[in-house]
């Protein structure tokens, strides 16, 4: 059921997310199914418009609530650039009475074509940018038809920035800064439970990486540093949870490096953030991160975290955080970092506490969708150039 909000204003939102679970494919879409189950908690009608690469995925379906549309593409690229614009229009156009805001969450072409046809049937669109860099406004700029892509995002009424490097992005571009909604992931309280201090006191120090197994994550960064502790601690371990193209050559790398008995590849785990109580100190040694999924759920569970100072890190992790940020491919700094944490428990404990805490403070996922609904209410109100005051971050 629909209710009005504190301005008497009912608010329906059309997401657009490339690929919508079952199943989750990462972090970005991990993060847009659980915005949509909080805002229509708070009685937004919210509806999804992904695409469908998997022949055994229903076209429509509720997924925890939401109802998913989803369009049949090609898995040829070419035809599939033809398609996607054509099913996007047909899926938009028949739906234009159901909804008053589309939502973009990535600046693919797949989501530049909503924007288009957002604009094209009149409606304000709101796009997230999911992250900095080389996968940033930078790296759309460089790829193919860059200067085009940018023209199109910046027809968007507002952009989601959830960094100060996505501000700049955006500021770089010329992007009107009152046009910013400055916003974080977010993540369920409910669901937390946390690790006591006393626990991070252990026999065997345990460390995780949560991540795809891809270039940009740095986990061979992870492995030379790795190297160094294995032959400063005893008794440590390092969990690799998550697969990809690179997992077959990380493990030879292992070999080579003489380390395979203390890395133990898990695959892909499921319950995650239960499992990360069982465990000490979380690390992400990525080149790229936008906000960082992986980060806040280990923050949940009061794990301290070894981070690159990339995307939104710095900011998850707070000052008290800070000190175990390192630069991507230092793996001196890396090693720092690991080591001031396996060597002092009573400092493992401080840190996760104060990193739960800062959860509970500033990214809890309710915030964050009030935070939403607010700029919802400034578009739809025509005051797209007011919606930065809506910005928690």
């Amino acid at each position: 059921m629909i209710v009005n909000t504190p301005e008497t204003m009912a608010i329906r939102v059309m997401m657009i997310v490339a690929f919508y679970p079952y199943p989750i494919i990462g972090g970005l879409e991990h993060q847009a199914h659980e915005l949509s189950k909080k805002l229509m908690s708070l009685d937004v009608n919210v509806q999804v418009v992904s695409g469908k690469f998997d022949s055994l995925s229903p076209d429509n379906e509720t997924v925890d609530g939401v109802p998913v549309c989803r369009i049949s593409l090609s898995e040829i690229r070419l035809l599939r650039f033809i398609q996607t614009p054509i099913w996007f229009f047909w899926a938009m156009y028949t739906r234009r009475n159901t909804f008053d805001i589309v939502h973009v969450h990535q600046l693919s072409w797949f989501g530049l074509f909503a924007i288009l046809i957002g604009k094209l049937l009149g409606k304000p669109v709101i796009t997230k940018l999911p992250n900095v860099g080389f996968k940033g406004i930078p790296g759309l700029v460089n790829s193919g038809f860059g200067k085009l892509r940018l023209l199109i995002l910046k027809l968007s009424d507002s952009i989601v920035a959830m960094s100060d490097a996505s501000v700049s992005e955006l500021e770089y571009v010329n992007f009107s800064s009152n046009r910013i909604l400055r916003v974080a992931n977010g993540i369920s309280l409910k669901e937390c439970s946390s690790k006591s201090k006393s626990e991070h006191v252990a026999k065997q120090c345990k460390v995780v990486f949560v991540g795809r197994l891809v270039p940009q994550k740095g986990v061979s960064d992870l492995f030379i540093a790795w190297q160094r502790i294995e032959k400063v601690h005893q008794n440590v371990s390092l969990e690799i949870w998550g697969d990809g193209p690179l997992r077959e050559n990380l493990e030879r790398l292992c070999q080579s490096l003489g380390i395979k008995d203390s890395v133990n590849f898990a695959g892909n785990v499921a319950n995650v953030r239960e499992k990360l109580v069982a465990m000490d100190i979380f690390v992400l040694p990525s080149y790229v991160e936008g906000n960082s999924n992986a980060i806040l759920e280990a923050m949940s569970v009061g794990l301290p975290i070894v981070a690159t100072s990339v995307g939104g890190a710095e900011m998850q992790v707070g000052e008290q955080g800070k000190e175990f940020l390192f630069e991507p491919g230092d793996t001196d700094g890396l090693y720092r970092a690991l080591d001031t944490l396996i060597t002092n428990s009573d400092l493992r404990g401080e840190v996760g506490e104060a990193m739960r805490k800062r959860i509970a403070e500033n990214f809890d996922i309710s915030s964050v969708a009030r935070c939403y609904i607010k700029g919802y209410i400034y578009l739809i109100s025509d005051k797209k150039d007011e919606i930065y005051s809506a910005s928690i971050i």
